[in-house]
């Protein structure tokens, strides 16, 4: 009888050891998972904020295009940057930014060089020339250039960094 009591205390102590143990386990996955979601969330606000900052560089390029007089900018060159600027418009909106896939990441970066590329080689040729630079709107939208751009480089340092620590923790021994 006593053996049979003595048997039950040590099965009663590894039970509460086990139950202990799995209450930590459970704590520590809760607090892993609630880590990762915080992380997530962080990566698609400031991909949030970098499509904000986007879509008001798109608008400023198309009124410097509007600004610009008939004899300075062809019909081509305004088509051209139009296009350019829809395309890397709708790469940005094709990005879910709660799951955003490398390859529309890749797309979109790839669309939003090319109309940096266009718009600096216009800027260029804008400052070049005395008369255009001081036509009031256009030196207005040149001006809102260099700010969203300014703003669109912090916000994808931001992206990054969050990406990078996201990248991370999920690699880290503590997450697996």
């Amino acid at each position: 009888c006593e053996s049979q009591s003595e048997v039950g205390n040590l099965v009663g102590g590894i039970l509460i050891v086990v139950a202990v143990l799995a209450i930590a386990a459970a704590y520590s996955l809760q607090k892993v998972w609630h880590a990762v979601r915080m992380l997530r969330a962080r990566c698609a606000t400031e991909l949030s904020e970098l499509h904000g900052h986007l879509t008001s560089h798109h608008l400023i390029v198309s009124h410097l295009v509007d600004a610009l007089p008939d004899a300075f900018a062809s019909q081509s060159d305004r088509t051209e940057l139009t296009t350019v600027r829809e395309r890397a418009e709708r790469s940005i909106d094709a990005i879910d930014a709660e799951h955003p896939r490398a390859k529309d990441m890749r797309k979109f970066s790839r669309r939003q060089q090319e109309l940096f590329e266009l718009v600096r080689r216009l800027t260029t040729r804008i400052l070049a020339s005395p008369s255009i630079r001081e036509i009031q709107s256009v030196s207005g939208c040149l001006q809102g250039l260099i700010d969203a751009n300014q703003k669109i480089n912090d916000a994808t340092a931001a992206y990054n960094a969050s990406v990078i620590t996201y990248a991370t923790f999920l690699e880290s021994p503590v997450s697996s």
